[in-house]
């Protein structure tokens, strides 16, 4: 009986074996049956309209041509352009419903004729759609997603680089569901992310890789009747299919690289493939249908793929070189305005190489100047005539230092003390000019690298050069500019991701590292290199080469005998970021994020310097006159609530001893969010904390700095309470007695980040990323309002009380749309008329409701229900002056400006950058009685400017 029982055991486990090992098998791919549908040349892009017609934008022949749904050929228009260059490749076009057509950034009618051409650089577009209410959305590689509605008015601008969920890393392709809701695919992050028709995040799916639901530079999309989504995964060679949650279905290999890829009405697929990959000219293009596969989505089981953010590298493309215009926006704008800025971090230090009594710092606050024998600095802002305050770059050229600033160049004459700032015609494209160079091989030359691109000037012409794309990409930048000291004809130009070389004598570029030539040496196996920080030839041994790298230390590569040397730097495990390094005859000195390293050359032993343990050193390097001294930038830190550093040092490397030269005062961080004016003092919320100054004792003080504080109030009942809502919650400081009170989720917060807070009564209301919030002084109680309690959304953006009425709480939300919530009977009334997406301020003023927003400032009246709109621009603040006779309006970045505004004879004074203002963004606006004056918040410092009401 026993050995029946094993015997049938054993054929039970022999079957289940069996069973498993066919369960493992990988399914087969599936293999549609695919037929070509139009073959051609000189495609640059297809699309479909709503009656499946096909057209196709054929760039180098600058022509449209349409086939109808069986293939057939209908028609031929030739596009009016005679001027301009060809539509490469990359164009995008988009039929509307008139018959007219969209192609980058211009339109153009039935006919061919360009009737219209819009504000952005339509290098930019990769993608744009219409939906059903004939709202055009607009994909832009610069990470913005801009939507339109039917009259070409803007209803919102989105998007940063990043690869937090809705950020983005070269947006390539974009579709839209019935809803209106958006799938746009990450040509970088490998992932598609998913959004409302209002531009709020839903969700993402994807990661870098081959496997199912995993993605190689993403780019086509489009959705079927069934919102079954189709993702061309070009470098993969397929097309994926999910469901509208996000879930993998099936996937279908494709011969060749696939970009574009559309659905017609019966579900079918079209997708193009090209036998010259990403030439402008040559090569035959071939338009595949697939029909419709609706059987195998609804018998695929849905396969659940997680988000992982794992960017991978892009292509290299590279452009010829484009003449730009450039103009004089400004020459020496003395100004009444002051500025409060702190250099709090240092981009570049400069001993200068004419005048030996001089150092410059180019600085987050301005441009720095220290006097050595007269130990005296002197500050340079945009009230003395700077471009903008923060400065990354500085070269010296006779009597002429250049500034490279965040939004342009200023030419300093160090004799006449002019000023003289130039401005760029393609502002998009062109800003943060990380630093400037006097060529050496040539001396007309002056090299700048700017975030987008490589920029050179020449003196005699006076003309700009600017090469874009040589060396940046949707996830590399430009970091700085080397000459090489054996081959002076090399110029070397370091970016995020590669190291690229100008030859002046062949004029031609060649890329000579990468990131993945670091990966490949590293000392210790650890992760893919993050990141190339900078790139120097040694000044004692010009054969030798050094990387800093984030994570992974120092890298040396010798170009002589070709070989690598990788030195981690850091005892964790990823190491830490090196920011600089600067040579010696004996030792190599390098500035990390914590601390100070010295490379001794004859041993290779590495060691920490304890004066600079644990501190930032931004930026280091060695004394041009003095190769016993070092200079060292040390940035502001927090560890473990301690304030750590801040400030210029000079450090002796004999006597191993540093002297602070300049320590950093004022501000806790150059972006202002919020000042409040309470009795003598002014405090002001910043992106790194609380500073105080006050004004009797001429005196700054910085709380802690973990945090963004984004608004500050102080009680109006409780006076001697500060409340500042902040990023990680809700604090209050006792000024009596100097006690803080933290308030985060745990007390029944809905969300750590604060927008807004006001005060009723006995109660103080706050606006929150996730909700609103009250808090009862009287019982010390806590009550939360969410979307499950009726909130209508959840982004709270700005908050404000009815005196005339303290029941009614008016609310301002960041996806849009103004509120009033009755506090007795707990009922929100919508304003449907208010449509503004973006809602950053609001103020009620005597039946009318005043609110800032994406499309600019404007006033509901609540007696005849109507908008007056006062401005257009994108708008942060405002503030109702409080005679009532003048309105500040603080606007936002690409031309910011603060407007006054007279309101009853209509006139208007402009303040900007070059007329003085800190900072081209107005965070915030305060009216100071006492002195007279507005303070102005911005995201390069505060600025005072004088004003009688």
């Amino acid at each position: 009986m026993k050995q029946k029982i094993i015997l049938f055991l054993g054929i039970l486990l022999l079957l289940s074996i069996v069973g498993c090992a066919g369960l493992q098998r990988p399914k087969p791919a599936f293999r549609p049956s695919v037929a070509k549908f139009i073959t051609t040349t000189d495609l640059s892009s297809f699309t479909l309209d709503e009656e499946d017609n096909l057209y196709l934008l054929r760039g180098m022949e600058k022509e449209i041509v349409k086939y109808d749904a069986q293939g057939k050929m209908i028609e031929k228009i030739k596009l009016d352009t005679p001027n301009d260059p060809v539509f490469y490749r990359d164009s995008v076009l988009l039929p509307d419903k008139e018959g007219n057509f969209y192609i980058n950034n211009e339109k153009f009618d039935s006919k061919g004729k360009r009737i219209a051409q819009f504000h952005f650089s339509g290098s930019e577009v990769s993608d744009q759609k219409f939906d059903r209410k004939g709202n055009r959305y607009v994909i832009r590689i610069s990470n913005k997603i801009m939507k339109f509605d039917s009259r070409e008015n803007e209803i919102f601008t989105m998007g940063q680089k990043g690869l937090r969920p809705g950020a983005f890393n070269h947006p390539d392709g974009i579709a839209l569901d019935k809803k209106g809701n958006m799938y746009i695919t990450e040509w970088c992050n490998n992932r598609v992310q998913k959004f409302s028709a209002e531009g709020k995040f839903l969700f993402a799916f994807g990661s870098a890789g081959s496997g199912r639901g995993e993605f190689k530079n993403p780019s086509g999309i489009a959705i079927d009747s069934k919102a079954f989504i189709y993702v061309a995964d070009t470098n993969n060679k397929r097309i994926q299919v999910f469901n509208s949650k996000g879930s993998y279905l099936l996937q279908i290999p494709l011969a060749r690289y696939c970009r574009s890829i559309g659905v017609d009405k019966k579900d079918n697929i079209y997708y193009s493939v090209r036998s010259v990959y990403y030439s402008p000219t040559g090569g035959v293009d071939i338009i595949y249908r697939i029909p419709s596969i609706k059987k195998q989505l609804r018998a695929a089981k849905p396969k659940k793929i997680h988000w992982v953010s794992t960017p991978s590298l892009p292509e290299e493309r590279v452009v010829t070189p484009i003449t730009l215009e450039a103009r004089i926006i400004s020459r020496s704008p003395q100004t009444e305005i002051e500025n409060i800025t702190s250099p709090n971090y240092v981009n570049q230090i400069f001993p200068d190489p004419i005048d030996k009594d001089y150092v410059w710092f180019a600085t987050k606050g301005g441009l720095l100047k220290y006097d050595r024998n007269k130990k005296r600095w002197t500050t340079y802002t945009t009230a003395q005539g700077l471009l903008n305050n923060e400065v990354f770059s500085l070269a010296r050229d006779k009597d002429t230092l250049w500034i490279g600033s965040f939004w342009g160049i200023s030419k300093y004459n160090l004799q006449t003390e002019e000023w003289i700032n130039i401005n760029l015609k393609d502002k998009s494209s062109i800003c943060e000019f990380t630093d400037v160079k006097k060529d050496r091989f040539h001396q007309d030359y002056i090299w700048f690298t700017s975030r987008r691109g490589i920029i050179r000037y020449n003196k005699k012409t006076r003309k700009f050069l600017y090469y874009k794309s040589i060396i940046v990409t949707a996830s590399t930048h430009l970091r700085s500019i080397e000459f090489d000291p054996i081959q002076s004809e090399l110029v070397w130009f370091v970016g995020s991701e590669k190291i690229v070389t100008y030859n002046h004598s062949k004029d031609s570029w060649k890329t000579q590292f990468t990131i993945d030539d670091l990966a490949q040496h590293q000392k210790k196996h650890r992760t893919d290199i993050h990141s190339i920080t900078g790139f120097k030839i040694d000044s004692y041994n010009p054969d030798l080469v050094w990387i800093g790298t984030v994570y992974h230390g120092l890298f040396q590569y010798n170009r002589k005998t070709k070989e690598w040397k990788n030195l981690p730097i850091g005892t964790a495990f990823f190491g830490t970021r090196v920011n600089s390094f600067t040579f010696g005859i004996n030792a190599i000195w390098i500035g990390t994020e914590d601390g100070l390293y010295r490379l001794d050359r004859e041993t290779g032993e590495l060691s920490q310097i304890s004066n600079f343990r644990n501190l930032k050193i931004g930026r280091i390097i060695q004394d041009r006159y003095d190769s016993n001294l070092n200079w060292l930038a040390v940035n502001p830190t927090w560890k473990e609530n301690t304030y750590l550093g801040g400030g210029i040092y000079r450090f002796d490397k004999k006597q191993n001893k540093e002297e602070l030269v300049f320590a950093w005062s004022k501000l806790s961080s150059n972006d202002v969010n919020d000042i409040a004016l309470i009795d003598d003092d002014m405090w002001l919320g910043t992106l790194h904390g609380i500073t105080k100054y006050s004004k009797k004792a001429d005196s700054w003080h910085t709380y802690w700095g973990d945090s963004n504080v984004e608004v500050i109030k102080q009680d109006p009942v409780e006076k001697r309470y500060i409340w500042f809502g902040t990023s990680s919650g809700v604090r209050r400081l006792d000024t009596t007695t100097d006690n803080w009170d933290y308030f985060t989720t745990k007390d029944t917060f809905p969300p750590n980040w604060v927008t807004s807070i006001t005060f009723s009564g006995k109660e103080v209301w706050f606006g929150t990323f996730n909700g609103l919030s009250r808090y009862d002084r009287k019982i010390h109680q806590w009550y939360s309002y969410t979307t499950k309690e009726g909130l209508p959304m959840r982004r709270v953006g700005c908050l404000a009380v009815d005196e005339s009425n303290p029941n009614y709480l008016w609310v301002g939300f960041k996806q849009g749309g103004v509120y009033r919530f009755n506090k007795k009977t707990e009922r929100w009334q919508s304003y449907p008329q208010i449509t503004a997406l973006g809602i950053y301020d609001i103020q009620i003023e005597n039946g009318k409701v005043w609110y800032a927003a994406n499309n600019g400032l404007a006033y509901y009246d609540l007696k005849n229900e109507v908008i007056t709109q006062v401005d257009n621009r994108r708008t942060y603040a405002f503030l109702l002056s409080p005679n009532k006779r003048y309105i500040w309006v603080g606007q936002a970045p690409r031309g910011g400006r603060l407007l006054c505004y007279n309101r009853k004879t209509g006139k208007r004074i402009i303040y900007n950058c070059e007329k003085g203002l800190a900072g081209f963004q107005v965070n915030c606006l305060t009216y100071d009685k006492k002195d007279n004056c507005i303070w102005v918040g911005t995201t390069g410092g505060v600025s005072k400017i004088p004003f009688k009401d």
